[in-house]
């Protein structure tokens, strides 16, 4: 078979769906202006009537046409909306289990500053206690900023179009490890100072 098909102008495709459609009186002319199926898609019912078609039978192709248009971006902006609302339902278990913490560091503050111990973990560097806490601190402050920045970034990501998310799915698993940390380092720092 060395026949050569031009798949840019009129093919089975387009005849099948012109059938499809209920345009069987129209195929002799989409072939003999070698119509293709991608312009059929873009023709108007002024067009389907300039072809051969009466009104009514242009109103019909042309809502069939744009119906099944209709149905495929309705169904991708409630997958979209349904995947918006798994994010935000994230963000808001990540809220809440940050509060919790909060509320832990609170209370573990208030009985530090009641029993106070200050020794000498290292005499010769004369490295106490409390110094090692406030560098601890620090350090959990430091990741409590970087977790802060993740938060900031997955917030940009849920707003930025789908086909980009994939990319920062790592922040949505690092989120509740940094605010552990994060309240650790502040817990630390707060008491023992």
């Amino acid at each position: 078979m060395s026949k050569d098909i031009d798949f840019q102008g009129f093919t089975k495709q387009t005849e099948v769906l012109l059938r499809g459609v209920g345009a069987q009186d129209l195929i002799d002319e989409f072939k003999r202006r070698d119509i293709s199926t991608d312009a059929l898609r873009k023709l108007t019912k002024e067009d389907f009537i300039h072809l051969g078609a009466d009104n009514n039978q242009a109103e019909n192709i042309i809502n069939a046409l744009c119906t099944s248009k209709k149905n495929v971006s309705h169904v991708k902006a409630e997958s979209n909306y349904k995947l918006l609302l798994d994010k935000v339902e994230i963000l808001q278990l990540g809220e809440r289990q940050l509060n919790i913490i909060q509320d832990y560091v609170k209370y573990c503050r208030m009985k530090l500053k009641k029993e106070r111990h200050n020794f000498f973990v290292e005499p010769d560097k004369a490295l106490s206690a409390s110094q090692i806490l406030c560098m601890v601190t620090d350090a959990t402050l430091q990741e409590i900023h970087e977790a802060e920045l993740k938060l900031k970034e997955l917030e940009t990501v849920i707003l930025m179009p789908y086909e980009k998310r994939w990319k920062h799915s790592y922040a949505l698993y690092s989120i509740p490890f940094s605010g552990a940390c994060i309240a650790m380092y502040i817990l630390l720092r707060r008491f023992w100072r």
